[in-house]
């Protein structure tokens, strides 16, 4: 973009700077400039977490961490199945710099599991299950809750009681310090899921329109303080849709709790949504970070000229082949309210 700016002559292109050219321009021009210019270059932008380790060619989302930060819990999804994917939650250790090969923990690889989430104090582990509950007619998504007794070390899962668990869906637990928890249902609707608080020993209740819009909105994550939530949603206007023939995926956004109420929600910026599918949100436990996953691909159609057959399987095994990985980036770029 700078390129496109009058302030070099042609002939400074051939090895000659023309200082008359120099000499009209304004200085507050220049200054102008080089503050735009060490601005986009300070902008935070996404980083892949873990290439390789964690991030790798298959496909992870949904990762939640222990508040030292030493084991992280995500899901894996097996994407050759068929909607929605078999999915099992893992862990992985933290050593010497480096995270261990994820294992399945021990009560998932059953029915299908997904959305875990540590909860503030480290003491416990929140997830989704399609697993049966005694008494429903249906396999549908319940949340369950398991004690977390040390490093792969864990009690028995236990569902939530009938205010949280319905015969409706209900996925993406999160929870506050205060013991609220925050999640998703698609109970009274009948299509698209929508974010509840259950505040301790009270029934769930459905979030205002300043979070719930669009044609569906989930994957909560509350802050510690209930000052902030983060989300997914589908449909709303501000999304980043592709051209040709896009298929519906979800984008980024939150919303402050300020003045007692939920403000508007804000679609996140500085590259954290883009045209693929932008999914789980979290916020590291010490507050620096801002987790998510992406399946954003290091491949856009049309192409500028073909791929032989070596470079499409290249494409195919990479970390970037269209898969879900994780990305962070630094806190500010939320740009919260002080």
């Amino acid at each position: 973009m700078l390129r496109q700016l009058p302030l070099v002559a042609p002939r400074h292109r051939q090895g000659h700077v023309d200082t008359l050219s120099l000499a009209k321009v304004s200085p507050a021009l220049i200054g102008g400039l080089s503050v735009l210019l060490l601005a986009s270059v300070l902008q935070p932008r996404p980083e892949i977490f873990a290439p390789g380790e964690l991030s790798t060619d298959l496909d992870e989302a949904s990762i939640t961490f222990t508040p030292d930060q030493k084991t992280a819990f995500f899901v894996l999804r097996a994407f050759f199945t068929t909607s929605p994917p078999a999915s099992v939650i893992c862990d992985s250790h933290l050593k010497a710099g480096h995270w261990t090969p994820p294992k399945v923990v021990p009560f998932s690889g059953i029915e299908l599991d997904g959305s875990p989430s540590v909860s503030p104090d480290g003491k416990t582990l929140y997830f989704a299950s399609r697993r049966r509950l005694s008494g429903h007619r249906s396999n549908d998504w319940n949340l369950f809750v398991v004690a977390l007794n040390g490093e792969s070390s864990f009690g028995e899962p236990e569902p939530l009681g009938e205010r949280i668990n319905t015969e409706a869906n209900e996925i993406n637990p999160s929870a506050s310090d205060d013991g609220s928890l925050y999640f998703a249902s698609d109970r009274g609707s009948g299509d698209g899921f929508s974010i509840y608080r259950a505040a301790p020993g009270q029934p769930p209740v459905k979030l205002p329109a300043e979070v719930n819009a669009g044609t569906s909105t989930a994957q909560p994550f509350i802050a510690r303080d209930q000052s902030l939530i983060l989300f997914a949603s589908y449909g709303r206007p501000d999304a980043l849709i592709a051209g040709g023939h896009p298929y519906d995926r979800p984008d980024l956004y939150l919303s402050e709790f300020r003045d007692r109420r939920w403000r508007p929600a804000r679609h996140l910026v500085h590259g954290i949504n883009t045209y693929a599918a932008e999914s789980f949100p979290s916020v590291s436990p010490d507050g620096k970070w801002l987790f998510f996953s992406s399946e954003r691909a290091g491949l856009d159609l049309p192409l500028e000229r073909p791929l032989d057959t070596a470079q499409w399987l290249q494409k195919c095994r990479s970390i970037l082949n269209g898969h879900s990985n994780f990305y962070r980036i630094p806190i500010s770029a939320l740009e919260l309210s002080q």
